[in-house]
């Protein structure tokens, strides 16, 4: 939909081919009933907007300017299972001090824990290179980083394993390299923070209704 959009916009005649009734594929929402009759809507799509996705802002923004749909989230709180709270809210947004306010803020996590993590590798998470970092990692699993790192458990837990399942993506089979990429993009090098902006609506009316008729409006 992006694409169309772009190309419509330069003045391309677009067609968009989607096997469902409903546009978003995977980040598609839809209606439905319930046997008792109960109308419901159903959801597949992300719901939390970072504000580093500075792209997809811009998409957003050709049907609704101010991005009136999109509500700031006071917080990011991340539950472990044993009940403590990882909160981001209150984390500095530039590096080096955003690194050194996750250790001083997380309960996971405690300064004589870094004098035991792996020099090296903690290092090649503060120092990310789009060629030199696949390059150097992407032969290894984001498994074996983090083994080398040697954060606590927990910590390890809550700030990296979230990659993992994010992106459906085991950290024995995923590319350090990778895991260093969202690493970065995420926590060390973003300018935005580590909160979030969620819809005040349901995907199919905030989102892909008002994108159809956007592009609607590019065809006439």
């Amino acid at each position: 939909m992006a694409a169309a959009t772009i190309l419509a916009e330069r003045g391309a005649i677009v067609t968009v081919v989607e096997h469902e009734n409903e546009l978003g594929g995977r980040a598609r929402g839809w209606s439905d009933t319930l046997p008792d009759g109960t109308p419901v809507q159903l959801e597949r799509g992300f719901h939390a907007f970072f504000r580093q996705y500075y792209n997809l802002r811009e998409l957003f923004k050709r049907f609704d300017p101010r991005l009136s749909m999109l509500v700031p989230m006071a917080d990011y709180p991340v539950l472990a299972p044993d009940g403590q709270v990882e909160l981001f809210a209150e984390i500095a947004r530039f590096p080096p001090a955003k690194v050194l306010a996750m250790v001083k803020h997380s309960p996971l996590l405690r300064w004589h824990d870094m004098l035991k993590v792996g020099f090296r590798h903690t290092f090649e998470m503060l120092s990310y290179d789009q060629t030199k970092t696949f390059e150097r990692w992407d032969h290894t699993t984001a498994a074996q980083f983090l083994d080398a790192v040697a954060f606590p458990k927990q910590a390890r837990a809550m700030i990296f394993d979230v990659f993992a399942h994010s992106f459906f993506n085991p950290q024995t089979e995923m590319s350090a390299a990778e895991m260093l990429q969202y690493f970065h993009f995420y926590f060390t090098h973003n300018p935005e923070g580590l909160t979030f902006d969620a819809l005040d609506q349901p995907l199919h009316t905030a989102i892909w209704q008002p994108l159809t008729r956007y592009l609607h409006t590019m065809a006439t």
